[in-house]
């Protein structure tokens, strides 16, 4: 979307001119004045300032435009003058000496809205020009500063050919958007627009990129920034397949959007070289903010923090924070959404090593690209501009995820075990081995046992993957827990009633997703509610038709009888008695009680450390406090 600011003194032409050009693709912000709108400019970024020829405090359009375009930060910002009523013959010159893109008369109105649209598309391209600039004098003092030290024998400067090499890759992203808890696109700039083809507000972001895992990325990341997630845009419209690197930063606690993400996407393909610049260097987080990061980011991803409190859940704690400590590869199986990322996140940072986390999803990449991504190339090597280590490399020290490692090619399998038994890995056109002692996460849907038996999975890799197993069990295998898990994500969501209907329906739903279909569907249902009681009609289309059908005999609701409430959860390890937290058949149907009762018990298992117990609900420390006293929770 593009955003234009327009400054008229006369309201009516003000008007009518916003109103010719607001639509779906343009922003338009109108001032009144001239002061008014140079501050306006210099608050915010536009892409283009229209400014009326005439302005009722005695200064004119061209004085305004010379106003704008001397400060340095808008001196790229085209500038269309104009007027509604008066021939400009008189002010074009004037207008044009004060460096305005175009001046427009009466005549010429009616294009005005064509004329917007061929200022943008200039405006686009002068950007994207003057990045190419910056980028190729960054690239060239870099190589001119190398010459020089080489000529003069002193070492390479590491950290700022680091920091030019990021400079040059920053820049402006290809493509801007900003998610919400639910992974639904809420703001995208026009770059994303034109990459996907389409608007993206509304769109979920599972929608854009199908297969790629993109959505499961950016839920995993609202802890800590993450850099170099890679996955390929299938073809459109006759174009080839456009391969994107992703960066994601998650908004802080004190911004009104908390719980957003900010995700940047750059086309590799038009930024070859800044990206590979970029991928030759490790993410660099500054010394100061890296052990607040690292502890919030432990906070966040604990054994804990698993949901779920049945007999299932208990096990699986157990088994991940016993494999935390070791190095050796854990293999999760289970079915999507079920949580298989965050607990590689877990078997990370419960560890003591600061090092990275870096993720390879198999569905996103072509299979010709992966070889690549986790090896790396050396400079001259298929094309490669530079030194490039792959993501085996980058994670030395830490650990790399592959996600679905059964969609690998059998000869990157084989190439995976080799560095596993050895320690060491060969790049393409390297001279010598390189150590690496990146520890491996892998997860799965199959069973690589029997795809090893068929031919289809390489039997040595599938033999030191199982020795670290660890099943997650699917959202279907813990029915019993499907109360208490409701319950808690409200309280998060902060929904303070649930109409029985709607209960009674998720109850019912077979949830295929998982816990990530549960969380969207709830996160979309508590929007819809609006901080009121969540009804069936909040629903999505699935659930309300299955309530429906049993409304009328057809459906699970038909035969299953209607509970007084959900049954009781496993009781705590250990407890031998109903603890406070427990909900029992005798209790009435009430989204209050249970979301009492969430908070008992995440009090109960952070000792009473209340900041601790908001954490564990995903709920803000005010909030949680405010509950607190409205329950009276001593």
């Amino acid at each position: 979307m593009s955003h234009l600011l327009l400054i008229d003194a006369n309201t009516a032409d003000r008007g009518i001119v916003r109103s010719r050009l607001a639509d779906d693709e343009n922003e338009v912000r109108a001032t009144e004045s001239a002061a008014l709108g140079i501050e306006e400019a210099l608050t915010r970024p536009y892409d283009l300032v229209l400014v009326a020829a005439r302005l009722e405090e005695g200064r004119s359009g061209a004085e305004v435009c010379r106003s704008l375009l001397g400060h340095h930060e808008l001196e790229e910002t085209p500038v269309i003058v104009y007027s509604t009523d008066q021939p400009i013959d008189g002010l074009s010159a004037a207008a044009y000496d004060s460096g305005a893109y175009l001046v427009v008369g009466p005549s010429e109105l009616d294009d005005l809205e064509r004329i917007v649209a061929c200022a943008l598309r200039d405006r686009a391209r002068t950007s994207a020009l003057s990045e190419t600039r910056e980028l190729l004098r960054l690239e060239n003092r870099k190589l001119s500063d190398s010459l020089r030290r080489r000529r003069s024998g002193l070492p390479a400067r590491g950290g700022d050919e680091e920091q030019t090499s990021r400079a040059a890759a920053a820049g402006h992203p290809d493509a801007l958007l900003v998610v919400d808890r639910g992974v639904l696109v809420r703001w995208s700039d026009r770059g994303a627009g034109a990459l996907f083809g389409r608007r993206l507000e509304g769109t979920r972001l599972r929608d854009l990129a199908p297969g790629s895992d993109l959505d499961a990325f950016v839920r995993t990341v609202r802890v800590t920034p993450h850099e170099g997630f890679r996955f390929d845009l299938p073809s459109r419209q006759g174009r080839p397949p456009r391969p994107l690197v992703v960066s994601t930063f998650p908004l802080q606690a004190d911004d009104p959007l908390e719980g957003s993400v900010v995700v940047l996407l750059n086309d590799i393909g038009k930024r070859r070289l800044a990206e590979e610049l970029v991928l030759g260097h490790r993410p660099a987080i500054p010394a100061g903010q890296l052990a607040a990061l690292m502890e919030a980011a432990r906070r966040r991803f604990s054994p804990a923090h698993i949901p779920g409190s049945g007999a299932t859940v208990v096990d699986l704690r157990r088994r991940v924070a016993a494999r935390v400590a070791d190095r050796d590869p854990v293999l999760l199986v289970g079915e999507p959404g079920t949580g298989r990322g965050f607990l590689a996140a877990v078997l990370h940072y419960q560890g003591e090593s600061p090092a990275a986390l870096l993720d390879l999803r198999c569905s996103a990449l072509a299979p010709e690209a992966i070889d690549a991504e986790l090896f790396g190339l050396v400079r001259g090597a298929e094309g490669a501009l530079t030194d490039r280590p792959g993501l085996l490399l980058l994670a030395r020290g830490g650990t790399l995820y592959v996600s679905e490692v059964a969609d690998l090619p059998l000869e990157t399998q084989g190439r995976i075990l080799e560095v596993l038994c050895t320690g060491s890995l060969l790049r393409p056109g390297a001279e010598g081995r390189e150590s690496t002692d990146a520890r491996l996460i892998a997860s799965t849907r199959h069973d690589l046992g029997a795809l090893a038996t068929e031919g289809r999975f390489h039997p040595g890799l599938a033999e030191r993957l199982l020795a670290g197993r660890i099943v997650v069990p699917a959202l279907r295998e813990r029915a019993d827990e499907l109360p208490t898990l409701i319950a808690e994500q409200l309280a998060r969501l902060e929904v303070a009633r649930i109409h029985e209907r709607a209960l009674r329906a998720l109850l019912a739903y077979p949830w295929p997703g998982n816990l990530a279909q549960l969380e969207e569907v709830l996160e979309a249902a508590a929007r819809s509610a609006d901080g009121g009681e969540l009804s069936l009609e909040h629903l999505g289309p699935p659930l309300r038709d299955l309530a429906g059908a049993g409304a009328q005999g057809r459906g699970p609701l038909a035969t299953r009888p209607a509970r007084r409430g959900p049954a009781p959860p496993v009781a705590e390890p250990g407890a031998g008695t109903l603890c406070p937290w427990d909900i029992t058949e005798d209790d009435p149907v009430s989204f209050e009680l249970y979301e009492k009762k969430a908070i008992l018990r995440a009090l109960h298992r952070c000792g009473g450390d209340r900041l601790a117990a908001a954490e564990l609900l995903k709920l803000g420390k005010s909030t949680l406090y405010r509950k607190i006293r409205r329950f009276d929770i001593a």
